[in-house]
């Protein structure tokens, strides 16, 4: 199914839609393939390096964390349905297209829930605590180096533990 998702996608975004409108046509498009118990949560964001800010809609996906060149960290949300589970005239009132701005040396990290989620041997969460506060220590390094600190922190949090959900990040650092 997730390959199907990624055809349409690429078919749809080469479309030049804004994200709440995208996210709409996806809707339908899942909607009019699927059953009903088919559905999937996503970001879409379209990042304008002339403007220096991003657009972008959450359909039933986590928050994000976005940590300034100051070091301010605080969490990104907007309010959205996953898609293919109601129909667009809901999916429009029920999703909001955001706005950010985005300064030198400011940073965006999206992840899946499955790095929240993650267990230790104690049945813990890792939670969004822990990722907060390696971002508000780390925000003057590098965007690999934030990554490696995640992904080290990640582990020794787990340690033998089975990952019961995917983990996924991507941090976008505006450089120039």
């Amino acid at each position: 199914m997730m390959m199907m998702f990624s055809g349409i996608f690429k078919i749809k975004v080469n479309e030049n839609f804004n994200p709440q409108t995208l996210i709409c046509n996806l809707n339908n498009e899942i909607i009019s393939r699927f059953s009903e118990n088919v559905f999937i949560t996503a970001f879409y964001g379209v990042l304008d390096t002339k403007q220096n800010k991003i657009n972008m809609v959450f359909a039933g996906h986590n928050e994000m964390l976005f940590c300034s060149v100051k070091g301010d960290v605080r969490s990104i949300f907007s309010k959205g349905v996953a898609i293919g589970i109601v129909d667009n005239e809901i999916l429009q009132k029920q999703t909001e297209e955001i706005t950010l701005n985005i300064d030198i040396g400011d940073k965006l990290l999206l992840f899946t829930d499955g790095l929240i989620d993650a267990k230790n041997k104690q049945n813990e969460r890792f939670e969004m605590k822990r990722l907060y506060d390696i971002l508000k220590i780390s925000y003057a390094k590098s965007g690999d180096e934030i990554m490696n600190k995640i992904k080290f922190a990640i582990n020794e949090f787990m340690e033998d533990t089975e990952q019961e959900d995917d983990i996924a990040m991507l941090l976008i650092e505006r450089i120039k």
